[in-house]
């Protein structure tokens, strides 16, 4: 697929920026095999520590994930570094970014959209894309230009935020909050020792100098538990913050991801992980398109299931900040002498931690029934996955070796997994075929009592096999690019081709326009 990214920026973001990879993320990395570094160069984080005049407690917000997830832990990792691998991985694949081009117009057409650049030199030019991504930031010229509206407001409160050395031996693996009377203060790790970002907020309505850097160390050493001693500030920035999202992912050709479709404040860390799912949500169905094996109309599912997860996050970081903000007496004496033991409490029930780690993790997204989610009756396991959720982590062997479902996926095909007590010669036929006609591989998985080693398959122990098919029955599921559960269903006398025409439309792929290799779809 021919394509291009271009940037009007000359190099890579110079400051930290967005620090948090979350979990979903690596999951999403680790299918496009670069998990290894990101593990490499970034910092486990594996809880949160709060601290009070009177005590300080850690709180290890990841724990529970280890059942689910290889990456029961945060990334963190300075935003300059994830551009810099991103790009690596861009020029393994033999692409290059388009440094300092700039889009200056664009008009939509039937067949694409036409585009005018501007290049360093000042030279202009002007080309023909099908399709074109808007991941041009908050100020998109994209958006702009195509008069959506970004709803939402400017919060009243300005952040203040840090890049410095602290002097206190804060612990490397967890993020550090303080509730006082005259402002919260987070305190992050980033992926260099005894380096953090600090961060706070002013006060509503407040009028008075800019602070410096010095004012804001004078803060830390007088309001955190004992004193927080910094030096070396590499980032020091004042800023509002914006809760804005466009009411539609996409206008005809053109599709906004990340900070071109939502921004809200930076609580949780999921800004930029939320932006890197758009993407790869996005990229995996444009490519199918573009091959000419799934049609256009699948375009549209992106807005369906992307702006919910967007909405719900604006709202939801929204409310916290409300709450962690608000400089009210009654909010203040709240969040300073309630809210720490009350979470002290509530974050030592098991039910609290397991429930936590999901929404933590971005794991426990869930998309609804739609083009590529088919919810129907399934008669599976009490405990099965369901169409729209998340592919399960669990434990597979394969030659012997002990491999995890995710390690089988990768981000170019749909997989179609057979949890079968026994591979007949129908069953193995028909796999053959649809693996030859779709853009699909077929897993069998076979509790690891059986003696079928007639066909290459998977194995599983009986606890694993029974809760995905019931015992002695076969049940299918078929997992998309992105990992997610597209359908779910005991197999009984249908083939598996009519089960998954439910899916795959053939006869609609094949009625499609071809598409042109001049028509680029571009990404800006």
């Amino acid at each position: 697929i021919n394509f291009r990214i271009i940037d009007k920026k000359p190099t890579f973001s110079e400051n930290s920026r967005a620090l948090i990879v979350q979990p979903r993320t690596m999951e999403l990395f680790e299918q496009m095999g670069i998990a290894e570094t990101f593990l490499a160069q970034g910092t486990h984080a594996r809880g949160l520590t709060l601290h009070t005049k009177h005590w300080t407690k850690d709180f290890n917000v990841f724990a529970t994930g280890a059942d689910q997830t290889r990456y029961n832990f945060g990334v963190m990792i300075e935003q300059t570094k994830t551009e810099r691998i991103l790009h690596d991985y861009l020029q393994q694949a033999g692409h290059q970014l388009e440094w300092e081009t700039e889009l200056t117009q664009l008009e939509q057409m039937d067949r694409g959209v036409h585009l005018t650049l501007r290049h360093a030199d000042g030279t202009t030019e002007s080309l023909m894309t099908r399709y074109l991504i808007a991941a041009d930031g908050a100020s998109s010229t994209v958006r702009k230009q195509t008069d959506v509206a970004f709803v939402g407001e400017t919060v009243e409160q300005r952040f203040v935020i840090m890049d410095a050395t602290v002097a206190e031996p804060l612990a490397q693996a967890t993020m550090d909050l303080n509730f006082n009377p005259n402002g919260p203060i987070g305190v992050i790790p980033l992926s260099t020792p005894d380096r953090f970002r600090i961060i706070s907020t002013l006060p509503k309505g407040y009028t008075g100098a800019e602070p410096t850097v010095e004012d804001f160390q004078r803060f830390l050493k007088q309001n955190f538990p004992g004193g927080l001693t910094t030096s070396d500030p590499a980032w020091f920035s004042i800023y509002h913050i914006h809760s804005r999202s466009v009411a539609h992912f996409n206008v005809g050709n053109i599709f906004f991801v990340g900070d071109a479709a939502h921004v809200h404040t930076p609580l949780g860390g999921q800004g930029m992980n939320t932006g890197l799912q758009d993407a790869h949500n996005l990229a995996w169905k444009l490519a199918l398109v573009l091959r000419n094996q799934l049609p256009v109309v699948a375009l549209d599912s992106y807005h369906a299931e992307r702006w919910p997860v967007a909405h719900r996050l604006v709202t939801t970081t929204d409310r916290l900040f409300e709450l962690i903000s608000n400089d009210s007496p009654l909010a203040s004496f709240v969040r300073v002498n309630i809210f720490p033991p009350l979470l002290r409490f509530v974050m030592r029930l098991p039910g609290v931690q397991r429930r936590v780690f999901p929404i933590l993790a971005m794991t426990g997204i869930r998309y609804a029934d739609g083009f590529f989610v088919k919810t129907q009756e399934h008669d599976l396991p009490k405990n099965a996955p369901v169409a729209g959720e998340r592919w399960p982590y669990v434990r597979f062997a394969s030659s012997g070796s002990e491999i995890s479902s995710y390690s089988v996926l990768d981000y170019t095909k749909h997989h179609l997994f057979i949890f079968t007590p026994k591979v007949d010669k129908s069953l193995r036929a028909q796999a053959a075929g649809l693996e030859q006609s779709l853009p699909l591989r077929v897993h069998f998985v076979l509790p690891k009592i059986t003696s079928d080693q007639a066909v290459p398959a998977l194995t599983c122990d009986n606890a694993t096999f029974t809760r995905f098919s019931k015992s002695g029955e076969t049940s299918i599921y078929l997992v998309r690019p992105d990992a997610y559960v597209a359908l779910a269903q005991r197999l009984t006398d249908a083939d598996l081709r009519s089960l998954l025409a439910t899916y795959f439309d053939e006869s609609d792929v094949q009625r499609q326009e071809q598409t042109s290799h001049q028509n680029l779809p571009t990404t800006v």
